[in-house]
């Protein structure tokens, strides 16, 4: 843990999709987390100096812990696969306070063209 950081235990994890898991990330004492909203992420440090920034997902309103999705990327860096392979329920994590580089403004339309993870979505 840094100044930055805080640590949170791996609460729940639970297989969403093929090579996609979900984490549950809770204070140990059962104290609220920091708000987030949608478009939100947070750095998780995984050890060894991997730091991965995940997507919040979830409801923006639960303060009882985080969710984030973790898809296995076999030919990536590491991150993922530490998550996949060594992190379990009852690990402790440093993870990094939310933040939102695409905060949404009040508007009374809008059009989300969106893509991650080699995926295209498009909703009006």
């Amino acid at each position: 843990m840094t100044a930055d950081t805080v640590d949170l235990l791996v609460r729940q994890m639970r297989v969403e999709s093929a090579g996609v898991v979900s984490l549950r990330l809770e204070h140990s004492d059962g104290a609220a987390v920091d708000r987030w909203t949608p478009g939100a992420h947070l750095d998780l440090h995984l050890g060894g100096g991997v730091v991965r920034q995940y997507s919040l997902c979830g409801d923006p309103d639960d303060k009882t812990g985080y969710r984030v999705a973790v898809l296995h990327e076999r030919a990536g860096r590491g991150g993922s696969r530490r998550v996949h392979e060594t992190l379990r329920p009852g690990d402790s994590v440093a993870v990094s306070a939310p933040r939102n580089n695409f905060e949404l403004v009040p508007s009374p339309r809008y059009v989300f063209i969106a893509g991650a993870s080699g995926s295209l979505r498009y909703s009006r």
